[in-house]
């Protein structure tokens, strides 16, 4: 028997990648140390402010869902970008260069996502 992939909504798609998103900047905050705190204050910032984008994805009504989520997407965007710029100022170890790639790739995935959704 033979299932289709599940579907998901724009709405899912976004708040998914927000969710990796905001997933990304945690793990660099804690892979920070204190001789890089200008990077770690904007991951905090970015983190955040994406955190609350999340939230508010997940308790759009359905009235106006598509006006929500554009307006929501289109907040997450310049964060989400911030962010791919931000991983990629990360600096790599032996110990995490391996984490610190997945997390530009994520970050990166994330951007492509959020730039193509259009509710």
């Amino acid at each position: 028997m033979n299932i289709p992939p599940l579907q998901f909504s724009e709405r899912a798609t976004a708040a998914v990648t927000v969710f990796a998103a905001f997933t990304v900047a945690q793990q660099g905050i804690q892979i920070l140390h204190y001789s890089t705190l200008a990077i770690k204050g904007q991951l905090y910032g970015v983190h955040g402010q994406l955190i609350v984008i999340y939230d508010q994805m997940l308790r759009t009504d359905e009235v106006n869902v598509d006006v929500q989520l554009a307006a929501l997407v289109a907040s997450a965007i310049p964060l989400v970008s911030q962010l791919v710029t931000l991983t990629a100022q990360l600096p790599t170890t032996n110990n995490n260069a391996t984490r610190v790639a997945r997390m530009r790739i994520v970050a990166n995935n994330a951007l492509t996502t959020l730039e193509s959704i259009n509710p």
